[in-house]
């Protein structure tokens, strides 16, 4: 947590923490690619203000003028809310964020629990409620309320309000660091738990105004006003989803939503533009899809179960069947999600891991099913996954005849929103015992973005619906190919692009990553133990799937005589550094500063004056363990 600096500084001193400000950013909106910034002065000049900006992009690409601007006296402000990345007016707000409070230290504490707090300025916060599924038109009732029951500035009612950003000085008085105090990993409140939270007059609500006092469907007038905007304006998209959206809400099966919006189009009908209308109207029953899911009756993704207690004894006690495996100790039956920064060989690992699973060969040393497999490559073309094939085969080692009748490759899948569920169970039908399935990548196999729903529930639900799928087939693993953040972080698994909805949803995670100082992939999981593999490269620029350790790994390359000190230096004792001089015979000088720089690297620990040994174990030495969980 950063403290605010109470030392008298000049403006040129000041050093905004870039660190603090990436940070603010990825908990508001952690998918966002760019974001709306907004500069005042915070010592208001006379007439017009000369440090007045608004800034479209990216945070990095722009941090140099905001730095600047900082130390020239500007305060520097984010949009809450995102926008459309041409201004920052209420109508160029495209997705409600969050609600928040900014109390000025005489707030009341909110009915939920915040994700952010930011302190703005000594005993001031800014506290955020992340909220899915808000429509921009409920925000300033919503906001509104939190202002009149929970003392936030009565000034921060409209949806395109900036509010200060982290790692920034406030400079109306002394300079102050703009820092966050607090933040959860939560997922964003949904809708109904910020309307039941924050109940809004009836005379002020959105859906008040929405609709009638009759169940039949929404106000007719605005009915009207949407119908119109469908036939004629140019967002016709935002308006035929929110025309569809309250009907859902209301509860309105998806058939008779789509019959009276069709309805509804064929009464307002025109001769011009004929193919337009036709388009549109033929658009509705995707968007009626879509609505109901988003905002109608929600049916549990898993039957519920009742309380059913078991005694401690008796758990001891029970007998589970063995894990299975079709990779042993790294791939389990169920979902795993592989990610990792672009251009780390995602692709090409599983790929090899494929054609080893497939031939039954081992994969880092452990024991494969040999069962089928399927690859979907979705960002390949027949002729580059023929490419990739031929590569990943020769570097392993393996011919095709080994592997050519057992793993199947289709550069094209539906997505999960469209149909792909259904393709898999046909496959499995066609094919019971396939043991693995590679989905490459995500993104191809996702749903077209909600801009009113937030990542976290969109991500979670193609998880938990590979992972259902997966579940009805014993013995079948899952792997699906991600892109992690561009963010750095000491955890790999803190890297995954998307949100805790989408990490959460599947049995096991694995990543690709250079944050021990050499390239790893790591497996953490439910029922699994955590490994963290060390990669090496081939001659060839693939990956060797070899069981190598980490201290194999940085000991490539080694020179000749840094060589002969690490193997004078033995392992599972310690040796005198006079018996490692003898053992080497060099220079007692050259010994020490080979063993300082062995040390340093991890390879070599001192164990006492004068005393050394090899460190690390090599973890692909562990035995096996029961094969019977492989099928």
């Amino acid at each position: 947590m950063s403290q605010f600096s109470t030392a008298a500084v000049t403006p040129d001193m000041l050093e905004p923490d870039q660190r603090q400000a990436i940070e603010h950013l990825m908990l508001l909106d952690e998918e966002a690619e760019s974001f709306t910034f907004q500069t005042f002065s915070d010592r208001k000049p006379g007439g017009r203000d000369p440090l007045a900006r608004v800034i479209h992009g990216a945070l990095l690409d722009n941090w140099h003028q905001l730095v600047d601007l900082n130390r020239q006296g500007a305060g520097v402000f984010v949009t809450v809310n995102e926008t459309n990345g041409e201004g920052r007016k209420t109508g160029d707000i495209t997705r409600i964020r969050a609600l928040f409070q900014e109390d000025d230290g005489q707030g009341e504490p909110l009915p939920l629990e915040p994700h952010i707090v930011i302190q703005s300025s000594p005993g001031k916060h800014h506290r955020y409620l992340l909220v899915d599924g808000l429509d921009l038109d409920e925000f300033e009732p919503l906001q509104r309320v939190l202002v009149e029951t929970y003392g936030s500035d009565p000034a921060a009612k409209d949806r395109a309000r900036v509010l200060r950003l982290a790692g920034f000085f406030h400079q109306k008085r002394e300079p102050h660091m703009v820092c966050i105090v607090e933040h959860s990993s939560a997922l964003p409140y949904s809708r109904d738990a910020i309307l039941q939270a924050l109940p809004m007059p009836r005379n002020q609500g959105p859906e008040d105004r929405a609709t009638t006092a009759t169940t039949d469907g929404p106000d007719p007038e605005k009915i009207t006003r949407l119908i119109h905007e469908v036939m004629t304006g140019e967002n016709y998209h935002d308006a035929l989803n929110r025309l569809a959206a309250s009907y859902a809400r209301r509860g309105i099966p998806e058939p008779d939503i789509v019959a009276a919006l069709q309805a509804m189009m064929l009464s307002h009908r025109t001769d011009g533009n004929a193919d337009r209308w036709q388009a549109r109207y033929d658009d509705i029953p995707r968007a009626v899809r879509s609505a109901v899911k988003k905002y109608g009756p929600q049916k549990d993704a898993r039957p519920e179960q009742g309380l059913q207690a078991v005694s401690a004894r008796d758990l001891i006690g029970k007998d589970f069947a063995p894990l299975q495996w079709n990779v042993h100790d790294i791939l389990p039956a169920g979902t795993m999600l592989l990610f990792g920064k672009p251009k780390k060989g995602k692709s090409f690992l599983t790929l090899m891991i494929a054609i080893s699973l497939a031939a039954g060969r081992p994969v880092f040393g452990k024991a494969t099913s040999g069962r089928p497999v399927l690859y979907l490559g979705l960002e390949d073309s027949e002729r580059r996954a023929q490419r990739r094939l031929k590569g990943c085969a020769n570097a392993l080692g393996i011919a095709p005849n080994e592997f050519g009748d057992k793993l199947h490759i289709s550069t094209s899948a539906k997505r999960i929103d469209n149909g792909l569920i259904d393709e898999l169970h046909h496959w499995m039908k066609a094919h019971p015992d396939t043991g693995l399935i590679v989905i490459d990548m995500l993104k191809k196999v996702t749903g077209d973005e909600d801009s009113r729903k937030s990542l976290y529930s969109q991500q979670s639900l193609v998880g938990d619906a590979l992972t259902a799928f997966c579940h009805r087939y014993p013995g079948l693993s899952i792997l699906v190919v991600h892109h992690s953040r561009k963010a750095e972080s000491d955890d790999p698994f803190d890297l995954v692009s998307g949100t805790t909805g989408l990490s959460g949803s599947y049995d096991s995670l694995a990543a690709i990553s250079d944050v021990t100082g050499t390239r790893t992939f790591h497996i953490t999981g439910r029922d699994i133990e955590s490994a963290d593999i060390p990669l090496l490269m081939s001659e060839r620029g693939m990956y060797t799937l070899q069981p190598v350790t980490a201290e194999e790994q940085r000991t490539q390359g080694m020179s000749e005589t840094r060589r002969a000190v690490y193997d004078a230096v033995p392992r599972g004792q310690a040796y005198k550094r006079a018996d490692i001089i003898a053992g080497c015979k060099l220079d007692e000088g050259v010994v020490d500063q080979h063993l300082l720089r062995l040390i340093r690297d991890g390879l070599v620990k001192k164990t006492a004056r004068g005393m050394y040994q090899k460190t690390g174990k090599r973890w692909f030495d562990e035995p096996v363990g029961n094969l019977a969980g492989f099928l």
